[in-house]
């Protein structure tokens, strides 16, 4: 995801500016803003994740800007050094490069620009108050029925931009709503922000025929708006147009910042309410810098993207216990958040299992071992419970255990033919695959929440399924089967603690995969031995992941959570954070940046056996010993042949090593699995 940004939060302007520059072409010219030098250090800027503020309800919105100017919004202080820094309101605004042609009827018309007859209801109205706009084609032509429509307030190119629900009353009639301005705004060509003062206001209508460059171009009709009086926040009211401030003042790496106060708007809402066009955005040190800002970022063909940063409000980071302040760690117990194709009982860490193409590989002392899964998939199609939709990907498990003999595995898989898998089933075999069973599913639970297998005290096998929270808010305690390789059958078992460490483990895990919310794990812990389960404090929210993290036992009072692949608050902004009392209290373990890293960038890290965290996101890998101040290059990474790649989401630590998976390009390539050793991993001399 390179910079975090909210994306999320920026909808609304993403649906209008990919209207604008799909319209686009190129026409020569030159821009107003020019573009920054790019950011100096690692952290001198970076998008700061928004986040509920304390106290709000965690559905929602989490807070944004308001059709008034006024900015409301909470983030959590990143993964920074320690220093002052200065965070924005920033959103976007297109401007065009060169000219455009005014829009006419086609060629043999009598009619002439206006192509659009626009009028205004009322024609007078208070800052904040609803116009009706209602537009009227000169004559039947093809036009452009999409359900919404682009308006400007002030004109056409460069007034305030809405992308609003348009009715079509008629095949040459329609009509839309808008909210009156209640803020400044700001505008291109020339850079500027506009303020709502008392006056007549042209509204102007675009891209009701697609032709080139309309987004950015005159409009097609116009009305006149009469505004009856000034905004009560103009720049006027607001001096230098913006202003900002931060409360707390001073935070430190994983605490929650209000940010509050005004801003020039730079997008709307239809809903005329919440707007979701900006993030937030912090810059280390330097002098405070104007209000409100212009830069163009990038040029798309014809156009310029120009970010506008507003505010300049201060916050003082206080930096966070560092990774070589810990001296060496020695983990016990590794708790990995998502189901893993490959895997071994610590009961018999020699013997290593993982889902190859039609069959579990098994690679133990006494040589490899092939137990078949198509009993398993002839099972999952004859079965009329499920749905027939997605049946067709019951070919490979996703997640695999073993114990004793016994093989459990599971299938991921979409009902409804859509990414990612939304539903899970598990089945197991005791005779080497020569015939499958369901895994029981426990009272109150349904077969597509099998939510993983966890390996118990002793080496038993626990199928986890989704349970139901008790309360809105609530823990939703998994439900757990448990298999006894001595009676060869299965029991209800409650949900307990990691077989080490404090009682901080996941809840059910899931198929990882960053595209959708359907696989986002969270942490949950137990301050009296499993009895009672509660989500981790406020201030650990970040340890929902949405591809893979692991809980680290390192004493029996202390674990670590590890971010992989972005683990952590899907961009890796907090990759390390650390619980010294048994999971009442957590907090941020800042890492030395990787060499060449960018703010935001994602990290895929792992704690080895020996207490070292290797980074595999990139080649080489890069490793970061304990007590470590910086990372070091490996002196030697395993190579896969020519022509495979290597699952992503395959990487664990199992015994004294890595294990991860490869697979050929063609479709059905068998997946072999590779691993270091933690003693092959040195630095590079």
């Amino acid at each position: 995801m390179g910079a975090l940004r909210d994306r999320a939060s920026a909808c609304s302007l993403a649906v209008a500016t990919a209207v604008l520059l799909t319209l686009l072409a190129a026409v020569g010219g030159q821009a107003n803003a020019q573009p920054e030098p790019f950011p100096s250090g690692v952290s001198d800027v970076l998008d700061w994740q928004t986040t509920p503020c304390p106290g709000a309800a965690s559905q929602g919105p989490v807070g944004g800007q308001y059709l008034d100017g006024r900015v409301d919004v909470c983030v959590q202080v990143p993964d920074v050094p320690g220093g002052t820094y200065h965070l924005a309101w920033v959103g976007y605004l297109s401007q065009l490069v060169g000219r455009t042609t005014p829009t006419v009827l086609p060629t043999g018309s009598t009619g002439a620009s206006p192509a659009i007859l626009l009028s205004a209801t009322p024609r007078s109205v208070l800052p904040g108050q609803t116009v009706t706009l209602t537009g009227t084609l000169r004559r039947p032509q093809k036009i452009n029925r999409d359900a919404y429509i682009s308006l400007c307030w002030g004109g056409c190119p460069g007034g305030l931009k809405y992308y609003v629900p348009a009715d079509w009353l008629s095949a040459s009639t329609f009509s839309a709503r808008i909210t009156a301005p209640d803020a400044p705004w700001a505008q291109t060509a020339p850079d500027q922000v506009v303020s709502p003062v008392a006056g007549d206001y042209e509204v102007g209508v675009q891209c009701v025929e697609l032709i080139k460059a309309c987004g950015l171009g005159p409009a097609e009709g116009e009305a006149v708006v009469h505004l009856n009086s000034a905004a009560a926040f103009t720049c006027q009211s607001v001096p230098g147009c913006a202003h900002l401030g931060t409360s707390p003042e001073t935070a430190s790496p994983g605490q929650v910042v209000r940010l509050s106060g005004y801003a020039p708007l730079t997008s709307t809402s239809a809903e005329g309410e919440h707007l979701m066009g900006g993030y937030v955005e912090g810059e280390r040190g330097g002098r405070p810098g104007p209000a409100v800002r212009f830069s163009a970022r990038n040029v798309p063909v014809g156009a310029l993207t120009v970010e506008v940063r507003a505010g300049d409000a201060p916050v003082r980071v206080e930096p966070a216990p560092t990774w070589a302040s810990l001296g060496r760690l020695r983990p016990i117990g590794q708790v990995p958040g998502t189901e893993l194709p490959i895997s071994s009982n610590p009961a018999d860490p020699s013997t290593v299992a993982w889902c190859a193409s039609g069959y579990v590989d098994l690679q133990g002392p006494g040589g490899a071992t092939k137990v078949p899964t198509g009993g398993a998939t002839a099972l999952l199609l004859a079965d009329r419970a499920l749905p027939d939709a997605g049946k067709e990907q019951f070919q490979d498990c996703s997640t695999v255990a073993v114990e004793d003999g016994a093989v459990f595995v599971g299938y991921a898989y979409s009902p409804e033919m859509m990414a990612p898998a939304v539903d899970n089933v598990a089945l197991y075999s005791t005779d080497s695959g020569r015939s499958w069973s369901f895994v029981p599913v426990p009272p109150g639970s349904q077969s597509s929440g099998f939510g993983g297998f966890r390996y118990g005290p002793g080496g038993s096998v626990d199928a986890i399924f989704a349970g139901s929270a008790p309360s809105p808010g609530a823990v939703a305690v998994p439900a757990v089967e448990q298999y006894s390789s001595a009676t060869g059958s299965w029991s209800q078992a409650p949900f307990a603690c990691p077989a080490s460490g404090p009682c901080v483990t996941w809840s059910t895990a899931m198929e990882p995969d960053c595209g959708m919310d359907a696989s986002i794990a969270q942490t949950i812990e137990s301050t009296d031995g499993g009895q009672h389960w509660a989500f981790p404090p406020r201030d650990l929210g970040y340890v929902n992941t949405c591809w893979s993290a692991s809980v680290v036992a390192v004493s029996p009072s202390e674990a670590l959570v590890v971010g992989v692949d972005g683990a952590v608050n899907a961009s890796g902004v907090y990759p390390l954070v650390m619980t010294t009392d048994n999971a009442r209290g957590w907090e941020l373990v800042s890492l030395p940046p990787l060499p060449g890293q960018v703010p935001g960038a994602q990290q895929s890290l792992f704690v080895l056996p020996d207490g070292a965290i290797v980074d595999i996101s990139s080649q080489p890998w890069d490793l970061l010993g304990p007590g470590a101040t910086a990372w070091c290059p490996v002196a030697a990474v395993p190579v896969e042949p020519a022509g495979t790649f290597a699952h992503p989401a395959s990487y664990t630590v199992i015994g004294p090593a890595l294990w991860w998976l490869t697979s050929g390009l063609a479709s059905g390539s068998p997946a072999l699995a590779y691993h270091v050793a933690d003693s092959s991993l040195t630095c590079r001399r």
